[in-house]
């Protein structure tokens, strides 16, 4: 199982599931997901209220929490955070701490793989998947889909063995 808390170097990851309202984890899901910016790519879009932050809150937790066989890992950064190497930092920090679960659950013999989910013209994101290692393995066609401004007919799919 994957740590609810990963330590870099200089960042500190929380796995936020704490849904009750006075809760600092409603607020820090909150102030991400009401960014415009930090939101632009994802499919969701930003929230407008604190409730409606903690409804998507939980409608996540319940969604992509529940599956035994997959992890969903989901990244926005602030713009003032862009450049700093936080992205790959936090992500290099999740992909070890995937890698040792996997490990350990297999009694050192097992191999992950993950995959990532990304628009052409995500260049912040591409760059840091890149960076990680991950290899584009194929084009995903999905609905047409309000993203960044455009509407978007698919997008490219990264892998990465662990």
């Amino acid at each position: 199982m994957i740590p609810s808390k990963i330590s870099t170097e200089r960042l500190t990851l929380l796995h936020l599931t704490n849904t009750h309202p006075s809760h600092p984890h409603v607020q820090l899901f909150h102030e991400n997901w009401s960014n415009l910016t930090a939101t632009a790519w994802s499919l969701r879009g930003a929230t407008k209220s604190l409730e409606e932050s903690r409804e998507w809150m939980i409608e996540s937790l319940d969604r992509f929490d529940s599956y035994f066989y997959a992890v969903f890992a989901r990244y926005a950064f602030f713009p003032a955070a862009w450049g700093r190497g936080y992205g790959t930092e936090a992500n290099r920090g999740l992909l070890n701490a995937y890698s040792a679960a996997v490990g350990q659950q297999s009694g050192g013999k097992g191999r992950g793989y993950v995959e990532a989910a990304v628009d052409d013209e995500n260049a912040g994101s591409l760059a840091l998947i890149q960076k990680l290692g991950f290899e584009r393995v194929g084009w995903r066609e999905s609905e047409k889909v309000w993203l960044n401004g455009g509407w978007r007919e698919g997008y490219w799919v990264y892998g990465l063995h662990i």
